[in-house]
């Protein structure tokens, strides 16, 4: 009887392992290992890969799955602020779920695994009215629903006040990477569009440091950090996922910070207003629609027009190019700063009207 029963528990551990041979063959060409999703109790009939994660369709549900370069500190954090959305009743967004082991992470060769609710739709679309008011409305309902959410800091996640010491830094870089570029023997397109660039850039960076260091920053940092709440960071059109009746939904928090809800404003307006040649009318625009669902005092405006003025991409651009391993192509990097350059024309003209209009 003992053998019997142990020539069974071997004919069955044979067949299960035929079966995930032949069910997960296709899992394993898109880089799947099987017995990760066994020890998620995944069992997908279908697997499409994303950008950085996998979309599972299982018979009743469809999940995210994704390797994260997260710390387990870092999904925790991010776990804890969709919770709290989730009790303050906003739920517009794709939430890390609990695995199996009732675990928000899962280690398995070597990397954190995580699944996340999969929210239909499609990518939103900027450059579309409906989508880009649908995209405000959710931004300020979830930065009103942020509110009250106090809890130990992430060091590299608060940025409290942070500002300041942000702006001066990213102007140092500047400089360093212009010290690069004039450094060359041969300079390349890349190195002569920044070197003609740099002055300009560097005018504005101390303008818009300038321009926070006389405004009410601390004491209006002060007041937000005694009514809690965080940042989405990465307002990205691929993070916002447009449902079937309109309505915007966030993903991917993993950049998620503690700051002013105007670091969110602020960047959404610079993606969007890029792509429209920085027009006054558009940008007023997308103040007064969040400003109807969470108004923004007069004091704050300051602040917003500082980090507008501050030329971030520009910083982004040149860093990238000297410092950061991007393995692209050197066109890629003249193309996109080429794109700042011709754009700086527009920009600096709505950056004068905005500044007349606060």
């Amino acid at each position: 009887m003992r053998i019997f029963e142990q020539n069974g528990s071997d004919l069955l551990e044979g067949m299960a392992t035929s079966m995930i041979s032949e069910e997960f063959i296709e899992e394993e060409r898109k880089g799947l290992d099987p017995l990760l999703l066994q020890e998620l109790g995944l069992r997908p009939r279908e697997i499409k890969m994303l950008r950085s994660s996998f979309r599972i369709d299982e018979y009743e549900r469809t999940t995210v799955l994704k390797a994260s370069q997260q710390t387990v500190e870092d999904l925790q954090f991010i776990v804890d602020l969709q919770t709290h959305l989730l009790q303050r009743g906003f739920d517009r967004f794709s939430a890390i779920q609990r695995n199996v082991k009732s675990e928000i992470v899962l280690y398995h060769d070597q990397k954190y695994w995580t699944t996340s609710t999969w929210v239909e739709g499609k990518e939103c679309d900027y450059d579309r009215r409906r989508d880009l008011e649908a995209t405000i409305d959710t931004i300020a309902e979830f930065h009103q629903a942020s509110r009250g959410f106090y809890r130990p800091a992430v060091e590299h996640r608060f940025l409290w006040k942070k500002w300041p010491y942000i702006f001066q830094r990213k102007m140092e870089e500047i400089e360093r990477s212009y010290q690069k570029a004039c450094q060359k023997e041969r300079p390349d397109a890349f190195d002569r569009l920044y070197m003609q660039g740099a002055s300009e850039a560097l005018e504005e960076a101390q303008g818009a440091l300038a321009l926070l260091q006389r405004s009410t920053y601390d004491a209006i940092m002060d007041q937000e950090m005694r009514e809690g709440g965080f940042c989405h960071h990465d307002l990205a059109h691929h993070n916002v996922i447009i449902g079937a009746r309109g309505e915007a939904f966030l993903i991917d928090f993993d950049y998620a910070i503690q700051d002013s809800r105007l670091h969110d404003l602020g960047s959404l307006m610079i993606r969007v207003l890029k792509r429209q040649r920085w027009s006054i009318k558009k940008g007023l625009k997308i103040m007064e629609r969040y400003h109807n669902h969470y108004p923004l005092h007069r004091t704050e405006l300051l602040l917003l027009l500082s980090f507008l003025i501050f030329p971030n991409d520009f910083w982004q651009y040149g860093w990238s190019y000297y410092f950061e391993e991007l393995n692209r192509p050197q066109e890629f990097h003249i193309k996109r700063l080429r794109r700042f350059m011709d754009r700086q024309k527009n920009r600096r003209a709505f950056l004068k009207d905005f500044a007349g209009q606060i």
